[in-house]
């Protein structure tokens, strides 16, 4: 029997209607399957990538303390550009990846720790420092005050400094740390830096738990001749560029080759580090694993702790 043919057309428009709603949902069932596909295929990549980054970090660990472990064995206390932990820039193939691994030591950075004396007054010597240091790379050197208000443990308002009472009034409201500073980026609390002259301050400064000396084997120029009004600027240039050629075994050693003055400098520096930062940038895939690890070295044993993780990296991924 047949159907009349204005229901034969409604019976096929509802057979076509069927059959594009099933593909409808196929596809979209098709495409939600390879969302989730990628989407863990991405996590699986980037924990990889992780977990190579954390290698990484073991690896450079490894070496700053084998270096102690030579150093232990041949009875001497030194730190410098000759050893196997420096690098500017160490760089690793791996199967669709790549790693690369920089080792800085800390202590050839003024710390800005220094500023804060054991009892927690601020210690005008090093806020002198300081201000030299500023004065040196083109920034206010002022803000070497400020910091040393923000860092010591009373509320007093030193000499061109800034406590609570001005703080409470700016555009960002806030109280004074007063203790030492946890990592660089506090600065931007106290003075408006451009992004070079933030990057300029990394370059010179850091931030560490305790108060250290700076290691001749790895200072720079700019820094060591902020230690002293009258630092020789020919001897200063003349250690930092053997650094690259020996490691100096004495401060004194160091001070008397290079024709450094004047001697009493002898006092703000050493010839090892137990601070060190090391930056990793693991390449795995179309993923990116990167940060940045403060570790501190044990000097009886060369035991190394991560202090301080950033997942922030200044490397240039490739």
């Amino acid at each position: 029997m047949k159907l009349p043919a204005k229901q034969r057309g409604i019976a096929l428009l509802t057979v076509l209607l069927v059959f594009g709603l099933a593909a409808f949902i196929s596809r979209d069932m098709m495409l939600t399957g390879f969302t989730d596909s990628q989407r863990q295929i991405a996590l699986r990549d980037s924990r990889q990538a992780f977990y190579y980054a954390l290698g990484a970090e073991a690896y450079a660990r490894e070496l700053l303390w084998r270096d102690r472990d030579l150093d232990l064995e041949a009875n001497k206390n030194v730190d410098g550009k000759l050893d196997a932990w420096y690098s500017r820039e160490l760089s690793f193939p791996l199967d669709e990846g790549q790693l690369r691994i920089r080792v800085e030591d800390l202590q050839g950075k003024f710390n800005l720790s220094n500023l804060r004396q054991v009892s927690g007054a601020v210690d005008p010597v090093a806020v002198s420092q300081l201000r030299r240091l500023l004065g040196h790379i083109g920034i206010e050197t002022d803000l070497a005050y400020r910091l040393a208000d923000w860092v010591d443990a009373d509320r007093a308002v030193g000499s061109r400094g800034a406590e609570d009472e001005i703080w409470l009034e700016s555009d960002s409201p806030m109280l004074t740390a007063n203790t030492s500073m946890a990592q660089l980026g506090e600065i931007n609390h106290l003075a408006r830096l451009s992004e070079q002259q933030y990057r300029d301050l990394n370059r010179f400064l850091t931030t560490l738990p305790e108060r250290t000396k700076l290691n001749v084997n790895t200072v720079g120029v700019e820094v060591l001749s902020a230690l002293a009004e009258r630092v020789s600027s020919n001897g200063a240039t003349s250690l930092v560029s053997r650094q690259d050629l020996k490691s100096y075994d004495s401060v004194d050693q160091a001070i008397t080759q290079s024709g450094l003055a004047p001697a009493t400098l002898g006092s703000f520096l050493t010839t090892s580090s137990e601070y060190y930062e090391i930056e990793v940038i693991a390449l795995y895939r179309k993923r990116t694993a990167r940060f940045i690890s403060v570790v501190h070295r044990e000097p009886k044993d060369g035991k190394t702790r991560v202090i301080y993780r950033s997942q922030q990296s200044r490397l240039e991924a490739g």
